[in-house]
């Protein structure tokens, strides 16, 4: 951590003219929080009803998103399509629940499923939290910072499998969880491949019209194991983030106003990859202002050789577009511009649209602008999330359901 400090504030001072002035003001306010509002995809789950209860759920995700990437960082893309998971929930007792389903996911423009998989969830509800084995709870779930977790892992890498552990207590919460995305056999020619981590939130102070929190956050990757025949290389790569949230009520034309600013670092243990970089830091901070159904969000980006495991390709160093492989620029410094609208259409489906121009500031602002080449990414989502109550199914001493 003493690392994390001192390479953050050396990043800091390689700041120049007004971002510098904003950094350091989004730094210093003691009454603002920002992150992107991703309510409307977040899962609460939860031990429902009683023993032997049966319930069927149904969730849907509905989207089309357009990413305009034209510099040499990340790739342009178009999602436009649905996932749907219906699913059986059995209540074994009243802390121990068994969920069984399917999982489909369809791109408009492709006459195949992407992917088809089986839902599998055991839940146990515990006297500090719920542990989840079989599908956990996946991607912005998380609750990570873009440079460390991808907003479009929603629609990249939907689903997670492995086990999990939140934790929910008054002044602190966390999220504990292994995704095992890759399993080998005997003389496998590939490597395993884990990924784990955990959000964890401190709450400092919250007393209504002033609310401060400080979370941590830590994601790893291991690609290894001892049964293959690769020659693949082992890996260890590891993302660190230690930041401050603050939030605060407004009366009048803002309902809140929130900052959210945290210092990134970077590792990879083995240093044994085709990357360039293998230790980096970043500052990434946010101010947002909040209305009804509408945030406005700026989001500023200074990252000195920093890589991510699951991060949006945008925030790197080290290009991830298959048009400019191998292109790096030590110093990125970004500014983000977003506008999102959240609306609750019943109270089981939610619709969210957003606009995200970003600029690249290690290029003048006069070239983006006369070159007309502006970074720029549209969506709209219709997420659903229905519950629906069966029976309980009750047996007696023999067996025999009632």
């Amino acid at each position: 951590m003493k690392h994390l400090i001192k390479k953050s504030t050396q990043v800091i001072r390689s700041m120049k003219g007004p971002i510098a002035i904003l950094i350091l003001l989004l730094l210093n306010l003691s009454d603002l929080r920002a992150q992107l509002d991703n309510r409307p995809f977040i899962t609460k789950d939860t031990i429902y009803g009683e023993k032997n209860d049966l319930f069927v759920n149904i969730k849907s995700l509905s989207f089309n998103r357009n990413d305009e990437y034209y510099t040499k960082f990340a790739d342009g893309q178009t999602f436009f399509g649905y996932q749907f998971e219906p699913s059986f929930e059995y209540n074994l007792t009243d802390k121990i629940s068994l969920t069984a389903g399917v999982f489909a996911t369809k791109d408009f423009g492709n006459s195949k499923f992407e992917q088809v998989q089986p839902i599998y969830k055991l839940k146990v509800a515990t006297k500090s939290g719920l542990l989840i084995f079989g599908n956990i709870q996946s991607h912005l779930n998380h609750r990570y910072i873009e440079p460390i977790y991808d907003f479009r892992s929603i629609l990249k890498r939907p689903r997670e499998n492995g086990i999990q552990y939140l934790i929910n207590k008054k002044k602190w919460n966390s999220d504990l969880w292994i995704d095992w995305q890759k399993n080998i056999y005997e003389g496998s020619d590939f490597l395993e491949e884990i990924y784990g981590g955990t959000y964890t939130e401190y709450v400092v102070s919250d007393s209504g019209k002033f609310r401060l929190t400080v979370p941590l956050q830590l994601l790893l990757f291991h690609e290894g194991g001892q049964i293959d025949v690769s020659p693949d290389p082992l890996q260890l790569k590891s993302n660190t983030a230690l930041g401050f949230k603050i939030s605060l009520p407004q009366k009048g034309w803002l309902d809140k106003i929130e900052t959210d600013n945290h210092i990134i670092y970077y590792r990879d243990h083995m240093i044994d990859d085709d990357w360039a970089f293998h230790e980096g830091f970043g500052v990434y901070a946010n101010l947002s202002f909040y209305k009804k159904h509408h945030s406005l969000m700026f989001s500023y980006w200074n990252g000195n050789e920093f890589m991510g495991i699951r991060g949006a390709p945008i925030f790197y160093s080290q290009s991830q577009s298959f048009r400019a492989t191998g292109f790096r620029r030590r110093n990125r410094q970004l500014l983000f511009i977003r506008f999102i609208s959240n609306y609750k259409l019943s109270e089981d489906i939610n619709l969210s649209l957003r606009v995200e121009p970003n600029f690249d500031l290690n290029q003048p602002l006069s070239e983006t602008f006369d070159q007309r080449i502006m970074d720029f990414s549209h969506a709209l989502y219709i997420n659903l999330e229905k519950r629906f109550f069966v029976k309980n199914i009750r047996t007696d001493k023999g067996g025999t359901r009632k």
